[in-house]
């Protein structure tokens, strides 16, 4: 039996007891009828618990034909490379040597039937993309082919904040090609150092003056409009222009003159100034909003009965 010359004579750097050696000859025996059933994980199983008792190139290679069988195609790779690594001596068995030609043709086998992924990105966010194939960074550059075993897999595409995901399955024998296009990456319109709507500051505060200066004006309006009753007042209490201390009726109009004169210019004076440097941070807000996109904004001033002011649009 192989397994009983490859066993008997294994190069390990420890002498193995009978019992070891009958033990690994026993799991190698179960190993290989589940092998020959199909039943590849179990068999898989009592190979590697054998290889642990007594290690020998011949398990060895049987283990990566089971991985192979299971689709874990890189992984048995690995475990042929392991077995063409051994250094054999002058004196190692045939078995040894047969194990060690035997796994330099079967990783040709398998490395022909692994399936190739290439993975090509387009757009002008390829430069700065990472790519990551089920969660692991993708080994080599971009648009190379590269191994993977059998089965579905996730590429995942970063590029900014924006991850654009696909999805393939590999089959043996066969490579794939994935094109994925980047979308252009975000044009951040806020200035640097700000958060939020850009310049929302510059709105409010804009939108404020126009109203205090609004109130402004309409203290300015009615002062003026009560301005001009008291003025006909004094004109018949006082038609020389002067008024008498003793005349308290037409002494209590002029003061009430003097003070809405006063309130009516304050308002209407004060009012014009703040709601157009109001309204001139709204226009230049609009303004600089409509660049970036079709102009919505309007400022149009109203005048009516009883009122004046700015009617905006945003």
């Amino acid at each position: 039996m192989t397994f009983a010359i490859a066993l008997v004579a294994s190069p390990s750097a420890r002498a193995e007891t009978f019992a070891e050696r009958n033990r690994a000859l026993k799991l190698a025996g179960e190993a290989l009828d589940l092998f020959k059933a199909g039943d590849h994980a179990s068999a898989l199983a009592k190979f590697s618990e054998a290889d642990s008792v007594v290690p020998a190139p011949t398990l060895k290679v049987r283990i990566a034909k089971c991985l192979d069988a299971l689709g874990r195609m890189q992984e048995g790779a690995a475990r042929y490379r392991e077995v063409i690594a051994l250094e054999l001596k002058p004196w190692s068995p045939r078995v040894h040597r047969e194990a060690r030609d035997q796994a330099v043709e079967e990783l040709a086998r398998l490395l022909e039937r692994t399936p190739k992924l290439t993975v090509v990105l387009s757009g002008s966010a390829e430069a700065r993309a990472e790519v990551r194939i089920d969660g692991k960074l993708l080994e080599g550059p971009v648009g190379q082919a590269t191994p993977f075993d059998p089965g579905l897999h996730v590429i995942a595409v970063k590029s900014g904040d924006r991850v654009v995901e696909r999805s393939v399955t590999l089959e043996r024998g066969r490579a794939e090609r994935v094109t994925i296009d980047l979308p252009p990456p975000r044009v951040d319109a806020k200035p640097a150092g700000t958060s939020g709507e850009p310049n929302g500051t510059r709105r409010v505060l804009g939108f404020t003056l126009v109203g205090v200066g609004g109130a402004g004006l309409v203290v300015g309006l009615v002062g003026t409009g009560l301005l001009f009753g008291d003025r006909s007042e004094l004109d018949r209490l006082c038609p020389d222009g002067v008024c008498y201390r003793d005349d308290p009726t037409a002494v209590d109009v002029a003061t009430r003159y003097n003070g809405e004169r006063y309130v009516s210019g304050v308002g209407l004076i004060a009012g014009g100034v703040v709601g157009a440097a109001g309204a001139a941070m709204l226009l230049v807000d609009a303004l600089g909003r409509g660049a970036d996109g079709p102009a919505t904004s309007a400022l149009v001033p109203v005048l009516a009965p009883g009122y004046f002011g700015i009617s905006g649009r945003f």
